[in-house]
């Protein structure tokens, strides 16, 4: 039977890599591969790119790195930046603003998985920090 611990650092690469990927894509897609300028990259969305680039490899690295991520206040830092930030753009996707970041379905859907995902591992990570 697989260990609590195990599934927890499974938990969070699961977390981490789409949270890496998604941002590397969408920065690439939105930056780079681009033949004309889009309305949709802004400050505030490219700011939410690097901050998921940021804490996604944060996030990556510690569960690789570390047998018990739960002891780094880092660790849980960089996941309540994750949920946090996730959380703000599912609320921007409900309202009628402008340049959402979320301003297509597929990127709401992915986001409310990564948030999904977040909670997840927030709470996960707490109750093995209360069980120790």
């Amino acid at each position: 039977m697989i260990a609590l611990a195990e599934l927890y650092h499974w938990l969070l690469l699961l977390l981490g890599l789409p949270v890496v990927i998604e941002a590397l894509a969408l920065f690439l897609g939105m930056n780079i591969f681009v033949s004309e300028p889009v309305d949709w990259v802004t400050w505030k969305n490219n700011y939410f790119l690097g901050l998921d680039l940021f804490t996604g490899l944060g996030l990556l690295f510690m569960a690789l790195g570390k047998k018990d991520v739960t002891r780094s206040p880092l660790f849980f830092g960089l996941l309540a930046v994750i949920f946090l930030g996730h959380l703000y753009r599912e609320l921007e996707g409900f309202t009628l603003q402008p340049l959402k970041f979320c301003h297509t379905h597929p990127l709401l859907l992915v986001n409310t998985m990564k948030l999904s995902l977040s909670v997840g591992c927030l709470s996960l990570g707490l109750f093995l920090v209360s069980g120790s």
